[in-house]
């Protein structure tokens, strides 16, 4: 809005590089605010940031630990301009999508990281609460302090259809209820863990 910012915040993203070479990549940067604390994702690392200190509060690599690659294998971050979203290009010239879903609530984050899978950890400290892994990578994530759901994406490899899957949020237990995929897809708005649809 032209307004100056208060202060800027540096965004550490560990060893590796990027390639932002298109305005649009600005438009990757999705917020979400639950009370004084902001979560966003920007390049390969969730963030959240304590809003009354103006500090980062804590952030996460989403795609794993980059300590364990070899020097000169580190990463090359790419904004994606055709499928708008991040990439990550390695030196053997394999390419793979950053998976940047979230969910924020005033108990935990949800996200989901590269070779762990689903990761609950503490909305205020990041602390881990527990992490599941899953048949393919979350298309879409939504829910409330109490259930969290999930929609897997497609695996055209493996040619295996998106699942929808319920758990609980404290421990991460997967609960029997019927498919809502169905639901999901012609979804008009999306409440907590409640899908509105239009007919």
């Amino acid at each position: 809005d032209g307004s100056q910012p208060a202060r800027s915040l540096p965004l550490a993203q560990g060893n590796i590089s990027f390639n932002i070479n298109t305005p649009d990549a600005h438009r990757a940067l999705r917020c979400q605010v639950i009370g004084n604390m902001a979560y966003f994702t920007w390049g390969a690392y969730l963030y959240a940031v304590d809003l009354n200190r103006k500090a980062i509060a804590w952030s996460r690599c989403l795609l794993g630990d980059m300590e364990t690659w070899p020097p000169g294998t580190q990463p090359f971050i790419l904004w994606d301009i055709a499928a708008k979203q991040w990439t990550v290009n390695y030196p053997d010239g394999t390419r793979e999508r950053i998976y940047t879903q979230f969910l924020a609530t005033a108990r935990y984050v949800a996200y989901y990281v590269k070779d762990r899978g689903l990761v609950l950890a503490e909305s205020r400290t990041g602390r881990l609460m527990w992490e599941k892994r899953l048949g393919n990578p979350p298309a879409d994530l939504f829910g409330d302090s109490r259930i969290l759901c999930v929609v897997t994406s497609a695996d055209r490899t493996a040619n295996s259809r998106p699942q929808s899957l319920v758990l609980l949020a404290r421990s991460g237990e997967i609960l029997p209820v019927p498919d809502f995929l169905p639901a999901w897809q012609q979804r008009n708005e999306v409440f907590g863990r409640f899908i509105l649809l239009c007919e």
